[in-house]
């Protein structure tokens, strides 16, 4: 083995080769077939908006917004893969094939739901006072809520303290970023929140191979992907 010349050079070929480890194949395949998954899932949109007209207010794209939506999928399916711990989740095949087929029935469901007459609103344009959107988008944040504060309990019990608040802190952060820039935004443009900003945000409260991650997982992505299929992706600033 060579020996090294310059007394100040502490590298060593043999830490080298101990050090030197070889790539997670099986870890690297899951993030790559997660980002094939949210692909399948904007082809999934992009054919009903197309073919089956729906939603029916629902944007033509061009080559440019295919490049940009896939793009900004790719990006925050990182993201989400990253926070959530994909690399690490080893879940069974049958769970699998379930959660595939969950995540691609929350896009044409969120889709049924927003045709209904008396759902149509939108966050921009919100109808004040007590209607059918107020009491829908009240029970689905306390069911949310719940969930979620459920998920916290577990979290803590299974793994510690210190996971529960690394998580706990590091959505609040996401969170409080979204909620900050759009506040600040306010004052000189337009604010729009995309339910595919909603979506997102949902997908990054998963953690773990538990059911309510997984079902975090599941909805928000699908919303998030819907949201990008069918309206192209688009930012907080609507004008």
């Amino acid at each position: 083995m060579r020996k090294n010349l310059l007394p100040w050079n502490t590298f060593d070929e043999k830490d080298a080769q101990i050090s030197c480890k070889p790539p997670q194949v099986v870890s690297h395949s899951l993030v790559v077939g997660w980002l094939i998954v949210l692909i399948a899932g904007w082809l999934e949109a992009r054919f009903m908006c197309s073919v089956l007209h729906l939603p029916t207010d629902c944007h033509e794209t061009n080559r440019w917004q295919v490049y940009d939506d896939l793009t900004r999928l790719a990006e925050k399916g990182i993201v989400i893969a990253w926070m959530c711990n994909l690399r690490d989740i080893r879940l069974s095949r049958r769970f699998r094939v379930l959660w595939c087929l969950l995540f691609l029935s929350v896009g044409p469901a969120f889709i049924g739901f927003g045709e209904i007459p008396a759902l149509k609103s939108s966050l921009s344009g919100y109808p004040s006072g007590f209607n059918v959107p107020t009491i829908t988008y009240t029970v689905i944040f306390v069911i949310l809520f719940g969930v979620f504060a459920y998920q916290n309990y577990a979290i803590c019990k299974r793994h510690g303290r210190v996971a529960f608040a690394i998580f706990l802190w590091s959505r609040m952060l996401v969170i409080g970023y979204y909620v900050g820039f759009g506040i600040f935004l306010s004052r000189e443009y337009v604010i729009h929140v995309h339910h595919l900003c909603i979506g997102f945000l949902i997908a990054c409260l998963a953690y773990d191979d538990s059911v309510t991650s997984q079902g975090f997982l599941c909805i928000g992505a699908g919303v998030m992907v819907q949201g990008i299929g069918s309206y192209n992706y688009a930012t907080l600033i609507s004008g």
